[in-house]
Formats: structure tokens, sequence, C-alpha cells
């Protein structure tokens, strides 16, 4: 009808990042849902020459981001309770089953006695660029048990969140930058504790359930009454600072990243 407006949207990670008031290129956000990405703004755009990331417009007008993603993120874990039968041998839902796992997975080591997996379930983006890759688990023996896979298949999704960080980031510094984080697998207080040892930098968690929402409503109205720059700031949600990191775990994950970037070869040399 004469009269409504219409308005362009975007892609859900940028509507969910202008939710979330990263507009500015201080801000990082760590997203997790059923996959995974790591968003961060840029006033120009930056290409990344080996393919592995994405560079798009953001919501936000003038800005540009780098993202890193994954594609098997919370799929992983509800993969998980479905191969482990948690489900129906509880009666519970997959959110309450996740929930189970995560307590198990606390009764493990860190670096889940040395099983490491690939969450390549239905193939990789970020740094891989393959559909047809599949998922693996590598130091598999007599003395694991479930709650060792657990852990592993929780770090397994962190450590190629920390590959998209390290890629997106470059020579940039994480001290530098406040990390947001969005999609309900951190609101789990061990996941979240889990993921800040890995990244080494408290997470601040928004009290906004649906960013993508928020984010494509404010476009709305930014387009209808005119967008100014200096009011992003007031529709921002008060945030949660996360846990510090515990920096004996830091070190420890920053040593396993590199055997596992190396085993991590070996998997997609075997698929080639």
């Amino acid at each position: 009808a004469a009269g409504i407006p219409v308005i362009a949207g975007s892609g859900d990670a940028q509507a969910a990042a202008l939710g979330l008031g990263a507009t500015d290129e201080n801000s990082v956000v760590i997203s997790l849902g059923t996959g995974g990405q790591v968003f961060v703004p840029n006033k120009l755009p930056i290409i990344d020459q080996g393919g592995r990331i994405h560079t798009m417009c953001h919501a936000s007008p003038n800005m540009w981001h780098r993202m890193g993603a994954i594609l098997s993120a919370g799929l992983s874990f509800e993969w998980l309770t479905g191969i482990l039968g948690v489900k129906d041998y509880l009666h519970i839902n997959t959110s309450e089953a996740i929930s189970y796992l995560m307590k198990q997975a606390e009764k493990a080591p860190a670096g889940s006695n040395g099983i490491c997996f690939f969450p390549y379930l239905i193939g990789e983006r970020t740094p891989l660029m393959d559909a047809k890759l599949r998922g693996a688990f590598l130091g598999l023996g007599l003395d694991h048990q479930r709650e060792h896979m657990v852990r592993a298949v929780i770090e397994g999704v962190g450590f190629s969140l920390l590959t998209c960080l390290k890629l997106v980031l470059g020579a940039e510094e994480v001290e530098k930058k406040t990390l947001i984080g969005a999609g309900g697998s951190l609101r789990n207080l061990f996941f979240l504790q889990l993921i800040t040892d890995m990244l080494g930098q408290p997470i601040n968690i928004p009290a906004v359930d649906d960013a993508s929402v928020y984010g494509a409503a404010l476009m709305a109205v930014f387009s209808v009454e005119g967008y100014k720059e200096s009011e992003i700031k007031s529709f921002r949600h008060e945030s949660t600072v996360g846990p510090e990191p515990n920096q004996e775990q830091h070190q420890f994950y920053q040593q396993l990243f590199a055997e596992y970037e190396k085993k991590r070869n070996v998997v997609v040399s075997a698929q080639q």
C-alpha cells in the first residue's frame, strides 16, 4: 500500500552485530548457534588473499566486516546427544541433553586426555572452504570415557573458533578488542569459561535473546527516522562481563592448539 516504507535488510550475522552494538573496529562478535562466527567490523574492506575468511558489507552504514565461520558448532553438540542416546535414555529435550553433556565434560581434564575432535560434520568454511570434508576423532583409546569424548567435541568447536579469531584479526591484538558473545551456548558457564580460556579474553554477554531480530528492527527504525551513528550506543543492551581467562589453562590451550593444527592437516590430507 502507498506510504508503507520498504526497507532493505541484511544477512543474519550483520543484523546481529548491529543489534549487539558491534559497529566499531574495537568490537569482535563471537557467535555460537548451529554454526559459529567471529565477526570484526572495519571501516575499509580487508581481503584475505587465501580466501579463508569472508569480507562483506556491515549493516551499519559505511562499514565493512571480516568474518570467519564454522558450520558445526551447536550442530556438533546436537549430533553428539543423538549418537549417545541421551535424549531417549533420559527422556529430555535437546537443550536439556546438551546441558547434561556439558556437566559430563566437566569431569574430563583440559585436553580431553589426548582426544582431538574436528567438527567437519557437513564440511567446513574457515579456513578450509571445503563442503566435502568430514569430521574425525583422533586419539581414542580404551582408557577414554564418555566425558573425554564430550569435552573433545567442545574443545574441537573452540579450536575452530580460535582458528577464525586468529585469521580474522591477523596481526591485531585480541587484548585491545572487546569480545561480545552471542548464542545460547555461551550462557552455559562451563562452556563460556572454556572458550574464554582458549581465546584468552573475557567475553561480554549482552542481555538480548535474539540479536538478529533486534538488529533488523534497528535497521527499520534508522531507515525511517534517519541514521545517527551517535545514537547506536543508546540502543545497546546492558552486558554482563564474563569470567576472566584462567591463564594457566590459556597457555595450555595455546600449546595444544599448535598440535591441533598439525593434526588438522593430517585429517584434511587423508581426505584428498
